[in-house]
């Protein structure tokens, strides 16, 4: 069982906190996890810009304060800038300026310092601060999207176009098995419109241009777990879920490869539906986390899985501004003349409601999203 993660940066600014949390399930359930997109450039941010020269890290830096609480570091990097570009045109300088270069950058490495600890902080909030450690290129590994600008300096075999992502065909990899994972970013109306997400068991979901979804397991906070105790329950669930696993895989095979484009649904009904409540009872009596389910306040979330149409994961690109409309219209093309729009693909769903739901959304909390993304922008530099 393979998951792939997408991160695409708008969908993930819009809820950081939820791909960091996908990452953890997936991390757990899956034997592998490929996560693509924002989640990985934020997992390495702040190693990233520890490799910076002290002159890039304070471009960086400058570029997240505020003009008027941070105005006097503004001033202090503008002038480092100034001084900087002046050392830098000496072919020769004496010990002196030498000397009074390396003092100047030294206080500016304080003030980085000071900063660095701050975005950290912020990391932690957004439940980035484990990933790190559990990236170990096989249980939790990254790729990139082409089409993303910070994927510039990765090689062909580290990347994937939105197309063939869709398809999940990845550079050198056998892809069968393969299953995508989404959550609450997706299930809005200016995506789903009208293709509401069906039960398996519905009548109506043997039809291929529907979604089906079904709920198989309930899990605590995910987020109160140290890298440790992630570990720690990743290596304990290994043998309790291979054959679930197993299943996974084979109905994945279905969902690609079978020529009946329902034979998918059948399999799902028969056997991954069938074992979901026994999945849920290892996840609820588990040494670690069964004393978790009622903690801060009884919170949960949900994890679904089912199949969802390569309509909707157009519509998903779209709206969040990956594609455009004539790319839209070019892939859904290629699909057709492929006589692959109507398969539909495998995914795994992470949720806070057992029944996905339209968030509500007012003028006020639209607002409100806006101006939380705005400060994960300013916090968190995108350039």
């Amino acid at each position: 069982m393979i998951t792939v993660v997408q991160s695409i940066e708008k969908a993930a600014l819009q809820a950081p906190v939820l791909f960091s949390y996908d990452l953890k399930i997936s991390y757990i359930l899956s034997e592998q996890t490929i996560c693509i997109g924002h989640a990985g450039y934020l997992a390495f941010y702040l190693d990233s810009i520890d490799s910076y020269t002290m002159s890039q890290r304070a471009t960086v830096m400058r570029r997240t304060l505020d003009p008027e609480v941070d105005k006097s570091n503004i001033e202090k990097i503008d002038s480092f800038h100034q001084i900087t570009k002046q050392y830098n045109s000496l072919k020769h300088p004496n010990t002196l300026i030498i000397k009074t270069y390396k003092n100047i950058e030294h206080l500016m490495k304080e003030i980085y310092i000071e900063w660095r600890a701050k975005q950290e902080i912020e990391l932690i909030k957004l439940g980035y601060n484990q990933l790190k450690s559990l990236s170990d290129g096989n249980a939790l590994g990254y790729c990139f999207f082409k089409e993303d600008y910070n994927s510039y300096n990765k090689s062909k075999n580290d990347k994937v176009d939105t197309e063939s992502f869709i398809k999940l065909i990845f550079p050198d990899e056998d892809t069968s098995d393969h299953i995508l994972f989404f959550n609450d970013v997706f299930y809005q109306e200016v995506i789903i419109k009208d293709k509401l997400f069906l039960s398996p068991f519905d009548e109506a979901a043997s039809d291929t241009s529907v979604s089906y979804i079904y709920n198989i397991l309930e899990l605590p906070n995910m987020h109160i777990y140290s890298a440790i105790e992630l570990k720690a329950i990743r290596e304990s669930l290994k043998e309790p879920l291979s054959d679930f696993r197993k299943l996974v895989d084979e109905w994945c095979v279905h969902c690609k490869n079978n020529e009946d484009k329902t034979a998918s649904l059948r399999f799902f009904k028969d056997n991954i539906a069938l074992v979901a409540s026994s999945i849920n009872d290892i996840m609820l009596h588990h040494p670690i986390m069964k004393h978790h389910y009622n903690f801060q306040r009884g919170y949960r979330s949900y994890v679904l899985m089912g199949e969802t149409t390569k309509e909707l994961l157009l519509n998903y690109f779209k709206h969040f501004e990956y594609i455009d409309e004539s790319k839209y219209a070019e892939i859904k093309e290629r699909y057709i003349a492929e006589d692959i729009w109507d398969r539909r693909m495998p995914i795994v769903f992470s949720s806070v409601n057992n029944v996905l739901t339209f968030p509500p959304v007012d003028n006020q909390e639209e607002s409100n999203l806006q101006d939380q993304v705005l400060s994960i922008r300013k916090f968190i530099s995108l350039d």
